[in-house]
Order: structure tokens, then sequence, then C-alpha cells
């Protein structure tokens, strides 16, 4: 799918106090582990893609919809949903709610314990952000998707979830413009670092809607927006949505 990027000059600044977070994994709903996604030991995997991030070269290696649990979350809402066919090895050691996937239905019965508003939604985490001594965005990076069960053109509520209200509905997000991506028009982001918790917070993210529901995806701030930008283009570029058939 090509990519038809329309010039933002939003992104070219510098945003407004500086997302430098040391060795804090963002937070969001409550998680549970699970074991992360083994690619094969090769110099280099069949299908993997190198990107260029600002200075750096991050490697997005080939998963399936099966391993990331995209299959089994649709089957789950009732509702397509956007599936990552590569992602960095790093995000792929993931924590997901009651799934025991990178993807997963936000609430489900019998999971616990997270809130029961999360019904229908759809989340992915995976990563952690933190920065030191031999880490770079090839081995540590922090990468979140999300999905509506309704359709919403609201960055604050897609960037906060559903708890968006129990927080008083803060206008918290930047939006910096718009951009084409194989024939989805979406929004770029900046979800500040102090959300009240959530997920995304210190990410740049792309946000949009279909007629149905909404949904965002986006990589942590923490090596700069240049790199983050770059890994959310490759990413974004090679959605594809997985139904519940």
């Amino acid at each position: 799918m090509g990519v038809r990027r329309r010039p933002s000059p939003g992104l070219q600044l510098a945003v407004t106090g500086a997302v430098l977070l040391t060795a804090a994994a963002c937070s969001g709903p409550p998680t549970r582990a699970h074991a992360p996604v083994r690619r094969a030991h090769t110099a280099v995997a069949v299908g993997t893609v190198l990107v260029r991030a600002g200075k750096y070269s991050v490697a997005l290696v080939p998963v399936t919809p099966s391993e990331l649990g995209c299959v089994q979350t649709a089957r789950r809402l009732g509702y397509p949903v956007p599936c990552p066919p590569k992602l960095p090895q790093a995000v792929l050691g993931a924590n997901a709610l009651c799934l025991h996937t990178f993807m997963s239905p936000g609430w489900i019965r019998g999971c616990g314990p997270g809130p029961r508003f999360w019904r229908g939604w759809m989340v992915a985490a995976g990563g952690e952000a933190a920065s030191g001594s031999g880490l770079n965005p090839s081995n540590t990076e922090h990468f979140v998707m999300e999905a509506s069960p309704f359709r919403t053109t609201s960055d604050n509520l897609i960037a906060n979830g559903p708890g968006w209200a129990s927080l008083g509905r803060p206008h918290t997000v930047r939006a910096l413009g718009w951009i084409r991506i194989g024939g989805r028009r979406m929004r770029w982001i900046v979800v500040p670092p102090n959300t009240g918790g959530s997920a995304m917070a210190g990410h740049l993210m792309l946000v949009w809607a279909t007629r149905s529901h909404a949904y965002a995806l986006g990589f942590h701030i923490l090596w700069g927006i240049p790199v983050a930008r770059a890994l959310d283009l490759a990413v974004a570029s090679h959605l594809v949505m997985v139904g519940r058939s």
C-alpha cells in the first residue's frame, strides 16, 4: 500500500516539554504478562524490513495475525481490528489484557482485573520505554494500539480510553496534522506524558475513524519525534484489517 505524505509543519517542531522518560514503562489498563512471540534465530529473517528511523535502522520482523491475537480478538469483539504484519522484535515480548497475546479485548467476562468499562474496546501493547547504556530503538521501544466499539472523532477519548470521563475529560493531546496512508486518512497526535495513566502517554500516535469505529497506533517518543514518526509510518503502511470470520 502506498504512502502519500502531506507536509505537516508541526512535525518539524520539537514537542513542548520534551519527553524524557528513563526506565518508565507506560501505564494503562491492568495487564497480564505472556510469553514473547519467538522468531527463528537467523541472521535476517525472511520478510524482515529495515526501517530508517532517525540515525537508527530498526528491523521489522514478520508476524501472523494468529500470533498477535488479532484473529481471536476480532472474533470476540465482533468487528474488524487493524493487524500489523511486521513489528520490531523489541515490542513482541508484550503485555495484554485478558488473552495471552499481544492484542486482546479490553475486557471479557471472567477476565479481571480490568475495569468493565473497557468492554468492547481493543487494546494492544508491547515493549517498554527505557533508556540507558546499550539501549536503542532496535532493542527498546513501546508500541500501543487501540480500537473503540463506536465511531469517535475525539482524539482525547481515543488517547485516554473509556476512562477519560473519570479523569474529568481533560483536553490533553496535541494535533499535528493529517496524512493519507493506504487509503486511510489519519491524524497525527502527540499524547503528553501526564495523561493520568493512559498507555499512550508520551507517544506519537496515528488516529483514524471508519463509519463504525475509531483506531489508534503509535510508538513512544523515547528516541525523539523522527524515530517515532518513521516507525509509525512503517507499521501503518503495512496494516491489514482482520475480521471476525
